[in-house]
């Protein structure tokens, strides 16, 4: 009997949450449809907190529902699902807190934080490229634990070619061929 998408929901006793989302293209030969995708409520779960429950429409991202619970990200922190995905089919949200892990090479060390890496990820984000002699105290597809230290032990083979004159040695033999009071020299 309506035109109008308010007046079709409100005769339908159909109530549209604030994140609920509608799809409604407007009445064409007396006949109208109407998609609804309702919302859904993520948990935000800060490790070591208290989760954060949000309502999330179907099409925002995991950024969006974690701005929206007030929860902070750190740079480093790691968040899964990714940012980037749809609150489509996502009940929770899981923010892991960044922490120290350290990388000696090279003859220093490194401090870098981290959160949910192996140590390869970690490795390539330090900019550390192994070399096939190159070898870990650990394995590349290891986890990073709090205040990990990852020792790079550098293998290089150099082979060295040195010239050096060795003095030679006089080594006297009695002959009978030579008289006892001269000498002859048979090997310069």
């Amino acid at each position: 009997m309506f035109d109008e998408l308010e007046d079709i929901l409100e005769e339908q006793n159909i109530t549209v949450g604030e994140y609920d989302r509608v799809l409604f293209d407007g009445v064409k030969d007396n006949e109208a449809y109407i998609t609804i995708y309702r919302s859904v409520t993520v948990a935000v779960i800060p490790e070591g907190e208290e989760p954060v429950y949000v309502e999330c429409a179907y099409d925002e991202t995991v950024a969006d529902a974690i701005a929206r619970s007030g929860v902070s990200v750190g740079e480093n922190d790691f968040v899964l699902p990714d940012l980037n995905e749809t609150c489509q089919n996502v009940r929770e949200i899981n923010v892991m807190r960044a922490y120290d892990a350290y990388i000696a090479v090279d003859g220093k060390v490194l401090t870098l934080q981290t959160a949910g890496q192996t140590v390869e990820q970690l490795l390539e984000r330090a900019g550390i490229e192994l070399k096939e002699e190159d070898y870990l105290d650990c394995e590349l597809d290891e986890p990073v634990t709090e205040e990990m230290i990852i020792t790079v032990t550098r293998v290089r083979y150099a082979q060295n070619k040195t010239v050096e004159i060795i003095p030679y040695e006089t080594v006297y033999n009695k002959s009978n061929l030579v008289s006892m009071y001269e000498t002859a020299v048979t090997v310069k």
